[in-house]
């Protein structure tokens, strides 16, 4: 009678007492995950990732780091399927929406890019990337006078942002606005 009634509460206790070890574990991989990115070792960032997923399957920021793996890969087919399963788990992560785009772009796909770098920043109106990459896919597109209020519009948001600054220096030198797009190069 005794170990029936032990047995029971002796794996209550082992269920409860797991949890954080393994939340432990969880974000141990993601430290490792994002490590092995900042390393530039995308294929072991790639296979760490997936292996959050395969522990945590409905982990939106798992697809969106392993979609960032790959397409540092060359991957992005692949990149852009995880960034989208992130973003039905999570249909309200700009930074999904804005690593899509640029997956989308790099295919050469620049309107679903555009559309969305734009729910990105509708999204989080303060997203700094989302406006310079949307100025980037405006640009490209030779919408030059759109391109230039996203990339202001990034650099009031980040006065020191030297990616916006560098942008808007190539648009406004697409433009003809040589001085101004001087100021901007040396500015970023």
């Amino acid at each position: 009678m005794r170990t029936r009634f032990f047995l029971p509460l002796a794996l209550a206790a082992t269920l409860f007492t797991a949890q954080p070890v393994f939340s432990q574990n969880i974000r141990e991989l993601f430290r490792q995950g994002n490590a092995a990115s900042t390393a530039r070792n995308f294929s072991a960032a790639a296979q760490i990732f997936r292996t959050i997923i395969s522990i945590e399957p409905n982990n939106a920021y798992a697809y969106t780091s392993l979609g960032f793996a790959l397409e540092q890969q060359g991957n992005l087919e692949e990149a852009i399927t995880n960034y989208r399963t992130s973003i039905r788990l999570d249909p309200n992560d700009a930074f999904a929406y804005n690593n899509l785009g640029i997956a989308l772009r790099q295919q050469g796909n620049l309107a679903e890019a555009i559309t969305n770098y734009r729910t990105a920043i509708r999204i989080d109106p303060n997203y700094v990337y989302s406006y310079t990459s949307l100025g980037n896919a405006l640009r490209q597109q030779g919408n030059l006078a759109e391109a230039i209020t996203n990339y202001r519009t990034a650099i009031r948001l980040d006065p020191i942002n030297a990616n916006a600054h560098n942008s808007l220096g190539f648009a406004l030198y697409d433009q003809g606005n040589l001085e101004e797009a001087m100021s901007n190069y040396r500015t970023a």
